[in-house]
């Protein structure tokens, strides 16, 4: 028996007299406009395997009694406005695969009752106002491999006991207050994408990193991380996203990144990088993104960085380059192009940069070729 009145427009409320459809398997209500909140009743649905009420205008608490609907295998209720606190009966949902309840007003600390879910695959939690530490016992939920808590109000270290979790491919942590290290990652051997960026990490990139072969994905941008960039990164050639900007990063741009041929977004910028750029960045054919700006990087402008074709940004600006910025990229869709270009004695030429820069900032340009403006013909 199944209920399929998914954007439909509806409005009103869910009745308290749901619980008499006890042997339903589907309730399918999404995309409308109930503004109710779930009554207890359906606590009553002890057969029902999907509840997909999510993207309408409920609200207040999650009923304790989902705890005894102990058939579901679905929960999506994201898009709300529910509030108040994960109730801890959700951890007796042992057939439950899928708890998605990111976007809406939820708060309070995740039940460690969650690691009771012995079939949970994925749970989204991510764009509420939870709070508290990521409780280790998560590491007992061995058959996650989406987990999604970012944007919230989470502190505490990632605790080590996540390792378990060898099925983990998604795991985003970003936009929260979590400080530590991210050791953890590196036993984490299904790991395609980790995003942790915008909170208060440190340390460094464990030299192990390289173990994880199919990583296409390390965002940890805006943290407080430091050491060098282990080549080991690039081994498994498989990243096509790498953003590490605005920590203190130092080293060279390690080698190891020359085998990411997939590459597509580098972005380095605003660390304490020295050395010069590797000529071998212009073999990363699918390069989009290249941000290089605010570090100590020195020497030339390889002539390489010509053939990216696909490229779209390229930030060069407050280093210690010089030379020239290929004229081949003005032939390209680069809609972002910028160097330490500004000024009669720049230390970089620059034909078609849309922003020129100098100790004072930069200055952004518009139709006129940096070095028309530097000869004063622009």
């Amino acid at each position: 028996t199944e209920i399929n009145l998914e954007d439909n427009n509806l409005d009103g409320g869910l009745t308290q007299e749901i619980g008499v459809f006890r042997f339903l398997l589907k309730m399918s209500l999404y995309s409308n406009k109930v503004s109710s909140r779930l009554p207890s009743q359906i606590g009553e649905l002890a057969d029902l395997e999907y509840l997909w009420i999510d993207n309408n205008r409920m609200g207040g608490p999650l009923p304790s009694e989902i705890g005894r609907m102990s058939s579901l295998i679905q929960m999506d209720i994201y898009s709300n406005r529910f509030s108040s606190s994960v109730p801890t009966e959700l951890g007796q949902l042992r057939n439950l695969e899928r708890f998605s309840a990111y976007s809406n007003l939820l708060q309070g600390s995740i039940p460690t009752q969650i690691g009771n879910m012995n079939n949970l695959k994925e749970l989204f939690l991510d764009s509420n106002s939870i709070g508290g530490s990521i409780p280790s016992e998560l590491g007992q939920a061995t058959a996650l491999y989406d987990l999604r808590l970012f944007d919230n109000n989470l502190v505490g270290s990632i605790p080590n006991a996540l390792s378990s979790l060898e099925d983990l491919q998604i795991l985003y942590l970003d936009s929260n207050e979590i400080t530590g290290p991210i050791t953890v990652i590196e036993e984490l051997p299904s790991l395609v994408d980790f995003q942790a960026f915008r909170n208060r990490l440190s340390g460094t990139i464990p030299n192990d990193i390289g173990d994880l072969g199919g990583l296409s994905v390390l965002d940890l941008n805006t943290n407080r991380m430091k050491g060098n960039i282990p080549d080991s990164l690039g081994e498994s050639g498989s990243l096509e996203k790498l953003d590490l900007s605005k920590n203190e990063f130092g080293g060279n741009i390690p080698e190891g990144l020359e085998e990411c041929t997939g590459l597509k977004k580098l972005r380095l910028n605003n660390n304490i990088l020295v050395g010069s750029i590797p000529e071998w960045m212009g073999d990363l054919d699918e390069l989009r993104e290249l941000l290089l700006a605010t570090n100590r990087l020195s020497g030339p402008i390889p002539e390489e960085l010509g053939e990216l074709t696909q490229l779209n940004q390229l930030t060069l600006e407050f280093n210690e380059i010089t030379g020239k910025v290929s004229t081949d990229l003005c032939d390209y869709n680069v809609m972002r192009l910028s160097a330490d270009c500004e000024g009669a004695n720049a230390p970089v030429e620059c034909e078609c940069c849309t922003a020129c820069c100098d100790s004072n900032g930069c200055v952004q340009l518009s139709g006129v070729s940096a070095t028309a403006r530097t000869a004063g013909l622009g």
